[in-house]
């Protein structure tokens, strides 16, 4: 997910630059497209398999993770879409709109853990990690597509990058 991040972070400040907003969704919306369908498959994959994957890797005195490592995929497909949504805003200027889904996904993944730890121990923390990326992802969905609409998204000048500078 970090590599995809790094390779559509570039490329998102390109078509920014290229095409302004428009653009921006169009590499984000196909990043999405790539990055969760992949991550979906990740989750179907480790929901079967992932107790053994888990012992191939570690052995046997880790078996019976299954649920863990399912449950902990789960969160994957979330991440991947909130990658693609952080490099968006950060390319429509906005890291303050990342900043605030990351600092919800934070707040949403300590008090779920501090809830679910002493029902479920270590999968109830893992649900509570999962809570925390659709938190995130859903803020970060809500600033890109609601709150920050195309037309009021700024476009980046050499003005503005001169009077920064």
């Amino acid at each position: 997910i970090l590599a995809m991040a790094n390779l559509y972070g570039a490329t998102t400040a390109r078509a920014y630059a290229d095409g302004g907003p428009a653009a921006v969704r169009r590499v984000v919306r196909s990043a999405s497209i790539l990055g969760v369908s992949a991550m979906l498959g990740l989750w179907i994959f480790l929901s079967f398999f992932g107790g053994r994957v888990v012992e191939l890797f570690y052995g046997g005195e880790f078996s019976g993770n299954g649920e863990l490592v399912g449950v902990i995929a789960f969160a994957a497909p979330f991440w991947a879409f909130s990658c693609c949504l952080s490099v968006g805003l950060r390319a429509l200027g906005r890291p303050d709109a990342e900043l605030g889904g990351r600092i919800a996904g934070f707040v949403i993944t300590l008090v779920f853990a501090i809830l679910l730890v002493g029902i479920s121990k270590i999968v109830g923390v893992a649900w509570a990690l999962v809570a925390g990326a659709i938190a995130t992802t859903a803020w970060q969905a809500w600033a890109f597509y609601c709150w920050f609409p195309e037309e009021t998204a700024p476009k980046v000048t050499s003005e503005l990058v001169d009077e920064r500078a």
